[in-house]
């Protein structure tokens, strides 16, 4: 399938990989850069989960991975505005280092959409960051609190690489995920790049004022 008409049967994002781009193959690979992700932290939130279980109350426990689900949105939401849409210019020092850090992460992903080697982030580019948080939270706060709210973050967020997934690869039928993905590929085209930053959810564009929506060509009344 080539690019042209790749576009044309989900509706995608503008700027496409060159050449020919099969969504099959791009999609299954992708799904094995995931899965090592997938399995880490799903089981890494299970352990944390269950251990807190056995030190305090179920509901307790339950209430802080509530929070840490809902919570997520926001999380998600901050980091693709601030981070993956950041500006890190190089420079010395510190800059330097945030420049290395960040700066490479998203960009080639807006110029290659549909490439599985740019459509989410790899065990190698998460696993350091996330364990650094809950080995904090575990430090600082009692093991059915911050560690779960963690945990619950970490989850949520294999769900949303999973969602980022199918909005690139699959073509549901659904009205709900339609919309979602509508929402996505707006950010990736054109005028709306620098808006349409929630993924799982718009609520926070909404809320936020950088939610955008295209105006539909006006449609002409035959005389």
């Amino acid at each position: 399938m080539n690019t042209a008409t790749a576009r044309t049967k989900i509706g995608g994002p503008e700027r496409v990989s060159p050449g020919q781009v099969s969504l099959a193959d791009e999609a299954r690979k992708a799904r094995g850069r995931l899965m090592p992700t997938t399995l880490t932290f799903l089981g890494l939130s299970t352990l944390v989960v269950g251990a807190a279980l056995r030190e305090g109350p179920a509901l307790r426990v339950l209430g802080f991975a509530l929070f840490g689900v809902l919570s997520f949105s926001l999380v998600e939401y901050g980091v693709h505005r601030f981070i993956l849409h950041g500006r890190f210019p190089d420079g010395r020092g510190l800059r330097h280092l945030l420049h290395q850090a960040f700066e490479h992460l998203h960009v080639q992903h807006h110029a290659r959409p549909w490439d599985s080697n740019h459509n989410g982030g790899t065990l190698n580019d998460t696993f350091v960051p996330v364990v650094s948080v809950l080995l904090i939270a575990l430090g600082l706060t009692p093991l059915p609190t911050g560690p779960v709210f963690w945990a619950a973050i970490v989850a949520s967020y294999v769900l949303e690489e999973w969602i980022h997934h199918s909005i690139h690869y699959c073509a549901f039928t659904h009205p709900a995920f339609i919309a979602l993905r509508r929402h996505h590929f707006v950010h990736h085209a054109g005028p709306g790049t620098e808006s349409n930053y929630g993924l799982s959810s718009p609520l926070w564009d909404v809320l936020l004022g950088t939610a955008f929506t295209p105006p539909r060509p006006a449609v002409r009344s035959r005389q």
